[in-house]
Parts: C-alpha cells; structure tokens; sequence
C-alpha cells in the first residue's frame, strides 16, 4: 500500500494546485510560484519515505517527476527576476533536504566496494541542476557536508566496520552530487562550463574553486588510508577531479588554469591518482576514473613541464617494469601517460626498456600462457587510447608497430581462446582509432592491413567454431560482434571522409571489409537481433560499410546476405532501421545508375525487396517521400515487363484483391513519375508521396481486419 501513497499524494497536490490557480485567476507568475513550494514540500517528503523504504520504485518514480517539474519551472526563461529568487529557494530547499535525510540516516549498502546507487543515479543530475540556481549556497552545503563527514572518517579506527562503511558510503554520495553540480554528464562530447559558474574559477570567492579546495584537503587525508578505503569512494573523488580537469582546466585556452591548478596542488592529485591504481590494480571503477585523470592532466600545455619536474613520471615509470599487473588496458594507460609527460632525452633512454614490457617474449605459441597474451593485448590497447590525438605516437611508433605485430601474430594462433579473439579485436580498434588520426604515408598502409588481416582472421573464427554458437558463449559472442560492428563503422567513415590515400591502397581495404561484413552478417540470427542495442550497432555497420565501398558491396559475389538485410531492417519495428534499409537501397540504385546500367539484375532484386516490404504493411508513413524516389529510380531503371514481374511476385505474399488494387494504383503513380521530366517531375513526386501514404495506410487497415 505504502508504494502508492507517493504517487496519489502527487496528483492530490498537482490538482490541489490547478483548483486554486483556477479559483483565484492568479498570474503565472504566481502560479509558477505555488506550484514550485508544492513540489518542494513533495519532494522532501519523498525523500523522506526513501529513508524508511530505500529504493521503493513507486517513491523514486514519483520523485523524479517532483524534481524534473521543479527543475523545468527554475529554467523557465519567462519567470521574472524576483519570481525566480521564491523558486530557486524552493529548489534549494530540496537540495538541503536531500543532504540532511540522506546523510543522517542508515544507508544501504553493506559492502565497502559496491554502494547501492539505485537511488543515487536516478536523481543525482536533477540534485545537480538544483543545485546550481544559487551556486554559492550549494558550494557552501556540499562542503560542509564533505568537512563534517570528514571528521566522522577521521575517527575511523575507533569505528566498527559497518560505521566507517556507512561513512564512507556517505562521503560517496556526496561526491556524486558534487559531479553533477560541477558540469553535466554527456558521454562522448565536450561539456561546456555550465553558464552559472562563469567568470574566473581560480577566483577566491568561486563556488567551484572552494569545492576543489575542500576536495583536495580531503584527498590529501585520504591517500595515507588509501589501504583500507572504499574503491568506491576513492573512484567518485577521481571522477570529480577527472570532471573538473575535463570542463575547467583544459579547456581554458590560455592554458593558465592548467598551470595554475597543477601549481596549487595538481601534482598531488597525479600522486594519488597513480597510487590508487596501484593500490586497487584491479577495481575497474577507480581504473576508469583515474585513468581519465591522467590523459586529461597531459592535454594542458602547460602542466607537461610541471609534471616532469615533479618525479611522478619516474613513479608512472617503475610502475609498469616493476612487474605488478593492472586491471586490463591499465598498464598501457599509464605507459601512454609517461609517453607524453618524459622529455626526448628520457625517451630516448628508457623507452626501450619500458615498452619491451609489452612483448610477449617468444615466438612458438604453444609457449605462450593465455593470461599474458590477454595482458599484453589490453595493454597495448590501453597505450593507443592514452595515446589518441596525440603527436607523441610519432616517437615511440616503430617499436609499437613491431609490439603489435608480434602480439598479434601469436594471438591469432591462439583464437580458440575466446577471450583473447575478444581482446585483439579491441586492439585493432584501439589501433585504428589512434593511428588513423595521426599517421599517414606507409604507416598507414601497415595500419590497413593489421584491419584487413586480423577482420579475416577473427570472422573466420567466428564463422568455422561451432562452440561461438552455443548459449554458454553468447555474452562473449555479443561482446566480439559489438566491437566488430564499431571497428566496421570507424573504418568506413575514415575512409569516406578522412582518408587521403590513393585509390589503388585503399581498394583492398574496401573489398575486404565488405566480404568481411557478408561474413559478419551472416551470424546473426533472431535471437541476437533481439537484442536492440546490438541490433542497432549492426544496421549502423550495414548502412556506413555501403556508403563507404559502394562499388564493392554491389559487385560482391553474395549479395544475397545483404539483400536479406535489407528486407530485415524494412520489416523492422523501428523506423530508424527501415530507414537505413531505404538509404542503402538508394545508394546503391545511385551506384547503378551512375554507371550507366540498364535491366542489371540487382534493380529488379531491389525493387522486389521494397515492394514486398510494402505489401506486407511495414514500412513508416514518414518514409513516404524517401520511397517515392527510390520507387521512381528503380522503376525507371527496369523495363515495363521486368517491373510488371517483380510487382507479380510482390503481390503472391498477399492474395488480397483489395491490396492489389491499392497496390496496382500505387504502381500508376510511380509510372507517372517515371516518364515526366523538368517541373512535371517534382509534381509528380508530390502525388506520389501522398499516394504511398495513403496506400500504407490502407493496406494496414485491411491488414488489421
């Protein structure tokens, strides 16, 4: 019963709100007023119900659109100046609220490396938002928070182990909150410094600097405890550091945030970054985020001569000939990072000796154990990443390419390991990824044959072993497809808009990432296209790889897998895969065309696999104007008897003569267009756009019936 109080209590108070707007012909001014308080006094009684019923999905549903409202209505641009000082309140409010409930109550988690984020990661941006509509009193609570929590830490070997977790799982949480407040969270693209933290940040009275300042205060504390921390918590502190670096630091283009930073206290953030890798070498969160640390810290100009006179890089050094292992591509991040810190005279010195490390030594590869050939293809893949977009590639790029041959020569052997296929895929990605972007010349011809050979060599894995196919090895199975489908996408967009080589180096490439992709298509069957997001990277593949080497896509020998695939994504749920099956189908009629052909067999196979698309009632009426012209090119392309066949052939999926005739209509339009020209073309196309829509919507009627 206690689920459904939240939501009830919501519309209690949304109509209780209406009623009184309506009753007292208020302003919206006033409104907005009203309705803010109201959800303020929501929000913090769900908060509230989140402490005696912790992750109750009913209370989290509810309070998400308690904060989403409340957020919406302190972003209005419409509200006037001293509206929005009520409303900012009533949204600081919850934010204290959420800090003084969730911080003095039992939280939920019992293991120090795995805190229960459920709650946390539903709202923590919303808090975040919040937040920022008085930036300075929010500073001033998050620090507060963080001192008092400090204090409770510092008491820690007096603590029972249940009181330091739930300490530190409150420090954690405040730390996310802080993430959220610094700047949003958008995977893969630059993030702007939100417009309420403008102006100086290494000003004193800036609410983000007197964060760091606390935040550095509390690393500084937390590194000689680092033994018996939570990952947990030592991840969210990287990742705020990591957030700040990212939004603040870097992309101040006068580099004098950089230098600024790493002079007041940067070089001991390095320190625990490199420190808490060694500590927790295998926690992948405290990885990721420390990680990210050091390959933002080295894209400030100025901070790469701070740091080399600091010592750290002679520790990120030792580190990785020491001989500890790391958490995957770990070892490799950290050599990247040395890479771009040591001057050429280091280099030149120890550079040899730190990346022998990453050779597997011998050449038989019976003689390899599995385990280091997993290592050394993670790490070489975590060297490119560290590495990407960076000149540095340029120094050390001989001895990787021999690294990376070696280690690839011997992994193949070694691909009835599915890990390993696995990991040397990602390699190759990595690879190209890096290499793509800085090299040119006849590094880049060595580039495109690493693709060509290790896509043939992992596909005809994929395709001979019958052990890929059972159920045991699908999460495996899912795992290599999804970073095939990437590398087939890189690829193609390199080479369609990037690449400057000459066409005779890039045509072997192109005809193999097309046999490659029949292979790769051929491995899907219902089951793994159920799965949307790999059914998604698939069609992505499909459609780049088409665009990218159309010629060898219409002349490969099968296309019979890729005239299947294209009938799959015009059948499909999704307008965006029925999409992708029109836009291929257009390319490659364009391909045709432009060539000059005229009656070529793969005109009437295509036409036959749109009709029959049609017939069957599945394609979007927002398509209708794409399909009219790819209707009219086919058509016109074909004789009057070929398209009087393949329409024959369509109509055998349904007998219906109510759909033939719709269909038969549709047909004359298409015709119509077919035989006009200049001005008559473009009207044409119009009456044919309607046309299809309005025979899609009657073929689905009499569908239904």
């Amino acid at each position: 019963m206690m689920r459904h109080v939240p939501v009830c209590l919501l519309l209690f108070l949304a109509f209780g709100a209406l009623w009184k707007i309506w009753r007292m012909s208020l302003s919206f001014m006033t409104c907005y007023v009203l309705v803010s308080q109201s959800l303020s006094f929501f929000a913090k009684t769900l908060i509230e119900f989140d402490s005696n019923f912790p992750d109750d999905a009913g209370i989290m549903a509810a309070l998400d659109e308690a904060l989403s409202c409340l957020f919406k209505i302190s972003t209005m641009p419409s509200c006037q100046d001293a509206t929005r000082g009520v409303i900012s309140a009533a949204g600081m409010e919850v934010f204290n609220a959420f800090l003084s409930i969730k911080l003095s109550c039992t939280l939920s988690s019992a293991e120090a490396e795995h805190f229960s984020d459920t709650f946390t990661m539903s709202h923590v941006s919303l808090l975040g938002h919040l937040g920022r509509s008085d930036p300075g009193q929010a500073a001033a609570a998050l620090c507060l928070a963080l001192e008092t929590l400090q204090r409770r830490d510092a008491d820690v070997e007096h603590q029972s182990a249940v009181e330091r977790i739930q300490v530190q799982e409150g420090l954690w949480l405040v730390l996310k909150v802080i993430n959220a407040f610094l700047a949003d969270s958008c995977e893969g693209e630059k993030v702007s410094i939100p417009s309420c933290f403008a102006g100086n940040f290494m000003s004193e009275s800036h609410p983000v600097l007197k964060l760091i300042s606390t935040l550095m205060t509390f690393m500084q504390k937390l590194v000689p405890k680092l033994s018996v921390a939570s990952p947990a918590l030592v991840s969210a502190l990287l990742e705020v550091f990591g957030t700040f670096m990212a939004v603040y630091v870097v992309t101040d283009e006068s580099d004098g945030g950089g230098s600024y930073f790493f002079a007041h206290g940067g070089i001991a953030l390095i320190s625990c970054v490199l420190n808490s890798l060694r500590v927790f070498s295998f926690d992948e969160d405290v990885a990721l985020a420390g990680c990210r640390v050091l390959e933002i810290s080295v894209k400030s100009k100025g901070v790469v001569s701070i740091l080399q006179a600091s010592g750290l890089t002679e520790m990120a050094g030792d580190m990785v000939t020491c001989g500890q292992m790391f958490y995957e591509d770990v070892r490799g991040r950290i050599v990247g990072f040395w890479i771009c810190c040591v001057s050429a005279a280091t280099f030149s010195e120890r550079g040899l000796s730190v990346l022998e490390t990453f050779d597997i030594g011998v050449s038989e590869f019976t003689s390899v154990d599995v385990n280091i050939c997993l290592e050394r293809c993670s790490s070489l893949a975590g060297l490119f990443v560290s590495l990407q977009e960076s000149e540095r590639l340029r120094v050390c790029f001989r001895s990787v390419m021999r690294l990376c041959d070696h280690v690839l020569s011997v992994s193949v052997c070694r691909f009835y390991e599915k890990e390993i296929t696995i990991r040397a895929t990602e390699l190759i990605l990595r690879l190209f990824l890096t290499c793509s972007v800085v090299l040119d010349g006849e590094e880049t011809v060595w580039m495109i044959d690493k693709v060509r050979t290790t896509l043939d060599a992992v596909l005809k894995t994929l395709a001979e072993d019958p052990t890929w196919s059972t159920e045991g090895t699908e999460e495996e199975k899912h795992r290599l497809l999804k970073l095939l489908s990437r590398l087939f996408c890189e690829v193609s967009c390199w080479a369609r808009l990037e690449c400057t080589l000459p066409s005779e180096l890039v045509g072997p490439l192109g005809a193999s990432v097309i046999s490659s992709l029949a292979v790769f298509l051929k491995l899907f069957n219902e089951r793994s296209l159920s799965f949307p997001e790999l059914r998604e990277s698939v069609f992505v593949a499909f459609q780049l790889s088409a665009e990218a080497f159309t010629r060898d896509f219409v002349c490969h020998a099968d296309s019979q897998v890729f005239l299947s695939t294209l009938l799959f994504a015009l059948n499909g749920e999704s307008v965006d895969f029925q999409r992708v099956g029109i836009t291929v189908a257009d390319t490659v009629v364009a391909y045709l065309r432009d060539s000059g052909l005229q009656d070529h067999a793969l005109f009437a196979r295509l036409l036959s696999t749109v009709l029959r698309s049609f017939v069957l009632g599945k394609l979007s009426l927002s398509l209708s104007l794409q399909l009219a012209r790819s209707l009219t090119t086919l058509c016109g392309c074909l004789p009057l008897e070929s398209v009087e066949l393949v329409f024959m052939e369509a109509m055998q999926l349904n007998s219906d003569p109510n759909v033939s005739a719709i269909m038969r209509e549709m047909m004359r339009a298409v015709q119509e267009c077919v035989v006009s020209e200049g001005p008559r073309r473009q009207t044409a196309l119009r009456t044919l756009d309607e046309c299809i829509a309005d025979s899609l919507c009657n073929i689905r009627t009499i569908l239904l019936d």
